[in-house]
């Protein structure tokens, strides 16, 4: 009796939290059944999945899948780090969303329509002149970096063939959107990088990317 009751007495000192029950059928002082309590495994509110390199390429192949040889009807900037290319293609509507904001930077498609400002800020409407009619021919990742490399095939001001590129570096706080022709020479970027702000990389118009 002694080894049993040191056995219990340790199995209660060891013991997750727990609720005990008699055994169907029995009363007081018959053996007992224990059943542990389980906790849900509840995740923190506000976590995100990391959008790294890996989850990039996921979201690349997705659009490459959908909407490869879609054109660009509408171009729209309800943020100012957020750009949404309302695109179409023989299987219909998607609307491409490219968050370049610190918060929660990413590429991909979206259903929800936000309102848009009175006046589009300037990096819009040049998407606009250059975009709008625009084919999506290429979509890729800068090898296995956080860079999305969007190729379009368009018209210009003398209506002859021509390419521009969408670049969106998507590096958390570091965060870009880079405009370019189709030589890489840089049209517009969303956050200009001068001398001033880094010794090392400079993006800024005129620039090759």
């Amino acid at each position: 009796d002694g080894g049993f009751g040191a056995k219990r007495r340790l199995e209660r000192a060891f013991c997750p939290i727990e609720r005990r029950a008699p055994f169907p059928g029995r009363g007081r002082g018959h053996s007992e059944v224990r059943q542990p309590m389980l906790q849900p495994n509840r995740q923190k509110e506000g976590n995100r999945m990391a959008y790294d390199a890996g989850m990039l390429a996921c979201c690349i192949n997705e659009i490459a899948g959908l909407s490869l040889g879609a054109r660009v009807e509408k171009v729209f900037q309800p943020e100012k780090d957020e750009i949404v290319l309302q695109m179409r293609s023989q299987e219909g509507g998607k609307r491409l969303l490219i968050n370049a904001g610190s918060g929660a930077p990413r590429i991909c498609f979206t259903e929800a329509q936000k309102e848009n400002p009175a006046v589009p800020p300037m990096l819009c409407m040049l998407l606009r002149k250059h975009l709008q009619g625009a084919k999506l021919t290429d979509i890729r990742q800068a090898g296995f970096e956080r860079v999305a490399v969007l190729t379009f095939e368009g018209r210009d001001e003398m209506g002859f063939a021509c390419h521009r590129r969408l670049i969106a570096e998507i590096m958390g706080k570091f965060s870009n959107l880079i405009f370019t022709d189709g030589e890489e020479r840089i049209l517009a970027v969303l956050y200009p990088v001068d001398f001033s702000t880094s010794a090392k990389r400079q993006l800024l118009p005129g620039m090759t990317y």
